[in-house]
């Protein structure tokens, strides 16, 4: 899950009583819609005299119903039986019988843009200023103060998590500077999009405060002029 969703965002007040959907309802209706397709469209269940696996004894969430059922039958990669009723008549010698022991599954869930390897690296390593314990920005900056303070001259200071919206607006980098010069600061917002850096972070990385013109930038300038002169 990325460090949006585990955000205090979506939760709240801010969002109360709203009804547009959310990344996983959005995600939740478009994988429930595919399962329905795929069942509708191949009939397993007729075709299926026994199911190669059965998962049971646990809560099983099949993308076509908000609530859970114990247990499912997959045949062929697809989904031919649910609830313990229907699935008891697929197995055979053969079939497979995965135990869940009252875990959850969520079979035919797929996300497509998840942020698990880059959230367990960045709560691993950089400290948290976010809204959960920093509730204003002036909270989150002197938390990064408190950082530095601790931090030798010259070492990195590293923070993530700042949500601009529950925090109350951008961090800049005159902000960071007025920490301290003496020590490079990055700070990560929430999004895992965006971040902010001080002046001398960008020194030590060799980052020009005006970026050079980006060629493609240009070469796409010269690729519309031609074209509306031609």
């Amino acid at each position: 899950m990325c460090l949006w969703c585990s955000s205090a965002l979506p939760s709240s007040s801010l969002f109360a009583g709203l009804s547009a959907p959310n990344r996983r309802d959005f995600l939740g209706a478009v994988a429930a819609g595919a399962v329905m397709l795929d069942l509708a469209g191949a009939r397993p269940a007729e075709a299926a005299t026994t199911a190669d696996t059965v998962f049971r004894n646990g809560k099983l969430y099949p993308m076509t119903s908000p609530t859970s059922v114990d247990a499912i039958a997959v045949s062929g990669g697809k989904i031919v039986a649910i609830g313990s009723a229907d699935v008891s008549g697929l197995v055979g010698p053969a079939t497979k019988i995965v135990d869940l022991q009252g875990r959850t599954a969520f079979p035919g869930f797929i996300d497509p843009h998840h942020h698990t390897v880059l959230s367990a690296l960045i709560r691993a390593y950089l400290p948290s200023i976010g809204y959960e314990q920093f509730k204003t920005r002036a909270d989150a900056l002197a938390q990064i103060k408190a950082i530095a303070a601790k931090t030798p001259a010259g070492k990195w200071v590293l923070a993530s998590n700042y949500d601009n919206i529950l925090q109350n607006g951008n961090l800049t980098m005159a902000d960071l500077d007025a920490i301290s010069t003496q020590h490079p600061i990055f700070v990560w917002y929430v999004n895992g999009n965006n971040g902010v850096a001080n002046s001398t972070a960008f020194t030590v990385v060799k980052i020009p405060r005006t970026p050079p013109t980006c060629r493609a930038a240009e070469t796409s300038s010269v690729v519309r002029t031609a074209s509306s002169t031609a």
